[in-house]
């Protein structure tokens, strides 16, 4: 759904002025919602992987003001939805990813803001905001100034004019906590098996915990928690160390926040319920975990707590 790069952020710029605060580290992963860099992205919307000559397609559709009034349709015209890229020209798929793209980074940005108590020390810490100007209008341009990942961009913004919809040349994305690790799923290839137990009981413990904060998370698999060795120095900042943590000498982190949903206000018990029990977010980790590590005969200890198994959709 998204591209990532680590980044390094320069103490001063290359007048000598200072250029971050002392709490910033020096080391940072930076996450895009980018349209044109995500291919499960696309793939997902039917949409056909990116090219350039869909760019200049897409100038044209914003300067025409039709970008506009196809995302209004979209919004009121269910027939219209429901194709999803079916029948649509390349301007149209542009637009419309643009704007689930900017919607997947809103969402992600709320969920991080909700769940504050548990950054950096459940889930990664946020450091800002990002948006990025790609209007091929503006000149922009980005390259690669190391192997190492970080990257330096230069770009000149021209003042869009008010009439013109710019959001399809936005890319916008969170700056975050550098995780220097692997995923859970890396579990076996880079952790003894004596961590294992423990890295697993942290992963759910952390969905459990999202009850707390009455938050949903669909998207709950092995990728999505990054496992670093705890007291370690990284991009400036040292890593909470947990009680839990100290068993295994591994700290367990959830990652990738876009597919969560906040309980809404008029939800019943019962729609909750239902939703949380269909989902099993802690089945998608102790389940799917114990599967993976029972090819290395290893017995995994998972017991799910079924607090929701009340509100099951039985059939009758």
């Amino acid at each position: 759904m998204s591209c990532g790069l680590v980044v390094d952020i320069p103490r001063t710029t290359t007048d000598g002025l200072p250029q971050r605060t002392p709490s910033l580290p020096s080391t940072a992963f930076l996450k895009l919602f980018d349209r044109r860099h995500a291919p499960r992205f696309r793939d997902d919307f039917c949409v056909q992987p990116y090219a350039q000559g869909m760019e200049e397609a897409c100038v044209k559709f914003v300067q025409s003001g039709e970008a506009d009034r196809f995302l209004s349709r979209l919004k009121t015209d269910s027939d219209l939805a429901e194709k999803e890229g079916g029948d649509w020209d390349d301007a149209e798929c542009e637009a419309y990813l643009a704007s689930e793209a900017m919607q997947l980074r809103n969402t992600e940005m709320a969920i991080y803001d909700v769940l504050k108590p548990l950054q950096g020390k459940q889930i990664p810490r946020v450091l800002s905001g990002v948006t990025l100007d790609i209007d091929p209008r503006s000149h922009a341009n980005v390259t690669a100034s190391n192997g190492a990942g970080a990257v330096a961009v230069a770009a000149s913004h021209p003042t869009p004019s008010s009439a013109e919809p710019n959001y399809v040349f936005h890319v916008h994305g969170l700056l975050l906590e550098y995780l220097e690790g692997f995923t859970m799923a890396e579990l076996v290839k880079h952790a003894p098996q004596s961590a294992w137990q423990n890295v697993v009981d942290q992963a759910v413990e952390i969905v459990r915990k999202l009850d707390e904060y009455n938050i949903l998370n669909e998207d709950v698999r092995p990728e999505n928690f990054m496992v670093v060795k705890t007291s370690q120095e990284q991009g400036g900042t040292k890593h909470h160390d947990c009680t839990s943590c100290a068993a295994s000498g591994y700290h367990v982190y959830m990652i990738d926040l876009a597919m969560c949903r906040k309980r809404g206000e008029d939800e019943s018990d019962s729609e909750w319920g239902r939703d949380k029990c269909d989902q099993d977010e802690e089945g998608a980790v102790g389940y799917v975990m114990r599967t993976i590590l029972a090819r290395e005969k290893f017995m995994l200890d998972f017991v799910n707590s079924r607090q929701y198994r009340g509100f099951a959709k039985y059939e009758t």
